[in-house]
């Protein structure tokens, strides 16, 4: 009687090993994880403080890959190599003037899940883009003072689009929905003099 005890508790035992082992390293699809676990939502201010640490060292002037989820603050599924999706109908984008600082333009290299149309705002409601997109990727030019001008911590840019279900669309088993693909950002910064210099010559 003991050992049949003893062999149910060790039983017991492993069942709630697995249960806790699985909620931490749960085996799932990748389309399960991205929507489920690693769904990005709002910040806290930990995220918060690392995105604005990010920007005062980064020096490159493209931001591209999983380094995207540095300047997202809503509404974005998690970031891939490639770079992330939107996701519903409304996204943000947090850029801090550490970085900007300087820059006469604002590049974005964007693509749609399918074709829908595209406004990028500031928070303010300032329209600085408004467009249909498809699903080619095409490079946007965003001109405004508050981004060449950037004197404050940061500015927040505004997304608003149709998002579809590649579900829906034919395409594969994702459910989430989807709208605009962000790929790249990336400041323009004035030439130096040096550069206009030896652009005469030339």
């Amino acid at each position: 009687m003991k050992t049949v005890y003893l062999i149910g508790s060790g039983l017991l035992g492993l069942f709630y090993f697995a249960v806790f082992w699985l909620m931490f390293h749960p085996n799932v699809s990748e389309d399960y994880r991205a929507y489920y676990i690693d769904r990005t939502s709002n910040k806290n201010l930990r995220h918060l403080a690392e995105d604005k640490a990010f920007f005062g060292q980064h020096q490159s002037d493209t931001i591209t890959g999983k380094n995207l989820s540095r300047a997202v603050s809503f509404g974005w599924h998690t970031a891939q190599d490639w770079g992330l999706w939107s996701d519903g109908k409304e996204s943000r984008m947090r850029l801090y003037c550490d970085w900007l600082q300087g820059a006469e333009t604002l590049d974005l290299k964007i693509r749609h899940v399918n074709t829908a149309r595209v406004d990028i705002s500031l928070r303010s409601g300032a329209l600085l883009f408004s467009d249909d997109v498809d699903r080619r990727e095409r490079v946007i030019t965003l001109d405004a003072p508050e981004i060449s001008d950037c004197t404050g911590e940061s500015i927040d840019l505004v997304f608003r689009t149709t998002p579809f279900r590649p579900i829906d669309l034919g395409r594969n088993q994702d459910v989430r929905e989807l709208g605009v693909g962000l790929l790249g950002i990336t400041r323009s910064l004035p030439d130096s003099p040096a550069e206009d210099e030896d652009a005469a010559q030339d």
